[in-house]
């Protein structure tokens, strides 16, 4: 059970990398709330069970996750900054529309510019 829980978190690991790559960023929160619930999982049963020892197997996939999990941190950060810069690009254009707007009045669907 706890190795397959540990299979399918290095799984969805890979998986949030092609998103990633593939800049399919709609697919990466539910993934990784996935991924989390199955963190989880493995921690309560660690917690439940103190003496169990993880295989080598096991072992190796926890030092690939992480190691995947080290290289999609910067690549997500990344995508977050982006998307704050468009966010502010928006609020900033919304705000030049708004103060614009008083100075339009609409004339048989014609715009006429009443500030020159």
């Amino acid at each position: 059970m706890i190795t397959q829980l540990i299979a399918d978190i290095y799984e969805i690991t890979l998986e949030i990398e092609r998103c990633l790559e593939q800049e399919n960023i709609d697919q990466i929160e539910p993934l990784l709330e996935r991924r989390g619930k199955m963190m989880a999982k493995v921690e309560t049963f660690k917690l439940e069970n103190p003496d169990y020892r993880y295989t080598d197997d096991d072992q190796k996939r926890f030092q690939a996750t992480f190691q995947l999990d080290q290289l999609l941190i910067p690549k997500m950060e990344e995508l977050k900054t982006e998307a704050g810069k468009k966010i502010n690009q928006l609020k900033k254009k919304q705000q030049v529309s708004k103060k614009y707007l008083p100075y339009q009045q609409q004339n048989y669907g014609a715009f006429i510019d009443t500030n020159k």
